[in-house]
C-alpha cells in the first residue's frame, strides 16, 4: 500500500498510520503520537464519537428500532 500511494501521488517518503477504532470507540493510546508526527489536526474524542454513533445507526438498522 505504501509503495502504491508514493508512486501514485509521487512522493519519496510516505509514512501510513493505520487507524483502526472498536465499534465502542476504542483506539490504540499511541494514536496522539502517530497523528501528532505527521501534523494532523485530530481529536481523539471525535474518533470515539463517531464510532459510537456509527455502532448505534448499524444496531438500530439491525435492530429494526
Amino acid at each position: 500500500m505504501k509503495d502504491e500511494i508514493a508512486r501514485l501521488w509521487k512522493m519519496r517518503k510516505v509514512t501510513v498510520i493505520p487507524i483502526v477504532t472498536g465499534t465502542l470507540g476504542k483506539i490504540t493510546t499511541r494514536i496522539e503520537k502517530y497523528v501528532r508526527e505527521v501534523g494532523i489536526e485530530m481529536r481523539v474524542e471525535h474518533v470515539q464519537e463517531t464510532a459510537l454513533f456509527r455502532t448505534a445507526r448499524v444496531l438500530r438498522s439491525v435492530l429494526g428500532s
